[in-house]
């Protein structure tokens, strides 16, 4: 794989495709494991910048759509870094406005039952939302 020893995130996010049905198994568990375990800490906010410019272009049952909980999750990890928090704050008030969004995904969610089951996450998160 070029990424992410030789492609840079933002290169990679920019140019990520809705998967190709005959490659879409190998596609996913890129997506779903490797991509997000190798995610560097440092790319963090660009992932989450990500997140917040594409929240209209992508279709509501679109793998991209998990790709972004799981980017959402791993910022959550880095929550005690400050710069990471700050764009986690950011990408959430974004999706508390798109209403939409947040009710397109609420059944299949992988944030809710991290927030519901971790309540320092959950005060630290909402503290910061409502002092933003």
């Amino acid at each position: 794989l070029v990424w992410p020893d030789l492609l840079e995130l933002n290169n990679l996010l920019d140019h990520l495709p809705e998967p190709n049905i005959g490659y879409a198994g190998a596609y996913f568990r890129f997506l779903l494991g490797k991509f997000i375990e190798l995610l560097p800490h440092r790319e963090i906010r660009s992932a989450l910048r990500w997140i917040r410019e594409g929240l209209t272009t992508i279709p509501q049952f679109s793998l991209l759509r998990r790709v972004n909980e799981l980017i959402l999750l791993k910022a959550i990890e880095h929550i005690d870094n400050e710069e990471i928090s700050e764009s986690l704050i950011e990408t959430l008030c974004a999706l508390i406005i798109d209403d939409q969004y947040l009710n397109e995904n609420k059944p299949n969610s992988l944030i809710n039952p991290v927030l519901k089951n971790n309540s320092d996450v959950r005060r630290t998160l909402l503290r910061n939302i409502l002092l933003k």
